[in-house]
């Protein structure tokens, strides 16, 4: 499912047979009272199809939260290398508190948002893979409900790849990752105040094998942010929405190394320009859109390392890191 595996653990799977496989993990939070855990059984089925299918649970103690969940997951083989994997998940989330649970530190106790309730909510997983000739590609899709199990909630997320080869030593990639969430999250008690978050990441490279270890990588690519948030005026107590918006065209180079069978050493670097294209926040004087530099360039320069069961990644940058403080 999408979710029963929190902190540090235990997990394992027993294969009862050439088809049937079962498992579970079992974990807790470090540092708060949250234990979650997940058991699931998978089959293979006639012609190459896999089912799967789970249940998980969270306790929350430190919010007073009870999260019970399921799902089903079905990978399906077509043909010409294609594949499809459909997930869908319920879950169902009890509120044990009460307007007597909380306690400010003076010791008055915390009227709450929502006590008592149990609140349904639902996700699904869509896939489609395909490796055909010169063309590969995928493209997954997540979403889940504004009332699903916290920070899962309302989240929208698609990523997509996908390479074409024009011949032994040259080929080009494209690369698509779109994230976006209104979540409904309480902490204890209180509902969060309402925000939503989008960010969005788009590159298209051209690659050649210089060597049969070298290969360089080089193409434009686009990274797109936006936040909207509900806030109080101090002055008034008045509430407002506040707005930021940005696109970051860009251009990336990269370098991989495979100096072993499972090992990478990938040296990489972006320039380009960051636009902010929305600044809004009537909370702040003057409450007319306010945009203070709205060009704003940067730079990033890394080196990503990948061995086998361990990876490192360094890098330095150049400009404005996080615009949207």
């Amino acid at each position: 499912g999408f979710f029963g595996a929190m902190g540090r653990g235990i997990g394992g799977e027993y294969k009862l047979n050439a088809t049937n496989t079962i498992g579970g993990v079992f974990t807790a939070a470090l540092g708060t009272p949250i234990y979650s855990g997940t058991v699931f059984h998978q089959i293979r089925l006639p012609k190459s199809m896999l089912l799967r299918s789970s249940l998980s649970i969270v306790n929350d103690n430190y919010n007073k939260l009870n999260t019970y969940g399921a799902s089903v997951q079905l990978t399906c083989p077509l043909l010409n290398g294609q594949y499809v994997t459909a997930l869908v998940g319920a879950a169902a989330t009890q509120h044990n508190y009460n307007n007597q649970t909380f306690l400010e530190p003076n010791g008055t106790p915390i009227i709450t948002n929502d006590p008592g309730v149990t609140q349904l909510g639902l996700a699904s997983r869509i896939g489609y893979s395909l490796n055909h000739k010169k063309i590969s590609a995928s493209i997954n899709l997540d979403m889940a409900t504004r009332n699903y199990y916290q920070s899962y909630s309302g989240k929208l997320n698609i990523t997509a790849s996908g390479q074409y080869i024009i011949n032994k030593k040259y080929y080009l990639l494209g690369t698509a990752v779109f994230f976006m969430q209104d979540p409904r999250i309480y902490n204890r008690g209180i509902l969060s105040p309402e925000n939503k978050f989008s960010s969005g990441m788009y590159r298209v490279e051209a690659a050649g094998k210089m060597t049969n270890k070298i290969t360089l990588f080089a193409g434009p690519m686009v990274e797109t942010f936006s936040y909207s948030a509900l806030k109080v005026n101090p002055l008034h107590g008045d509430t407002f929405y506040t707005h930021f918006n940005t696109i970051s065209p860009k251009l990336s180079l990269r370098c991989s190394y495979k100096n072993n069978l499972s090992g990478f050493i990938t040296p990489y670097a972006q320039v380009g320009y960051t636009i902010i294209t929305r600044a809004e926040d009537s909370t702040i004087i003057p409450p007319t859109p306010f945009v203070p530099k709205p060009v704003f360039f940067n730079a990033k320069a890394g080196l990503n390392v990948m061995q086998g069961n361990w990876g490192l990644n360094i890098f330095y940058y150049m400009g404005p890191y996080s615009l949207s403080t």
